[in-house]
């Protein structure tokens, strides 16, 4: 097996998984740079990624009464994901976007979700994670 990505250490600050799901989960792992101000999901579109700021500021935004509204910041070692569109599968009002020159891991959706049959350390360590995302201040 390859190097694990450097993500597996806030990964384990959560839940360990076994060595077969931490490898099913590296395959699926993609890293993708943005520029300042650069859009990582615009508005009105669905969400279908996960992702995790390795550098930089990202945010969540949405725009009320025409006034640019950020909903939540996240910085180097976060998380980022507009959940209610990933649950939903439905288009939302909300966008993220790189506030500074970012690097994101990303993580597709429908790659991670088809692991959750197979590994349930996977299913478990996200369970844990979107949990702690939705209760965060």
């Amino acid at each position: 097996m390859n190097a694990l990505h450097p993500i597996f250490n806030y990964f384990d600050q959560i839940h360990r998984a076994a060595p077969p799901a931490r490898a099913a989960l590296n395959d699926i792992l993609e890293t993708e740079h943005y520029a300042k101000n650069d859009y990582i999901q615009q508005t009105g579109n669905r969400c279908q990624t996960v992702y995790f700021v390795s550098a930089g500021i990202a945010r969540i935004f949405y725009y009320k009464d025409g006034q640019d509204v950020t909903e939540h910041f996240a910085f180097s070692g976060d998380i980022i994901v507009r959940a209610e569109s990933l649950f939903t599968g439905a288009p939302t009002s909300k966008g993220i976007q790189a506030l500074q020159e970012a690097e994101l891991v990303s993580i597709s959706a429908a790659r991670l979700f088809a692991l959750y049959d197979t590994h349930h350390d996977i299913e478990r360590l996200f369970r844990l994670i979107l949990e702690q995302e939705y209760v965060a201040p």
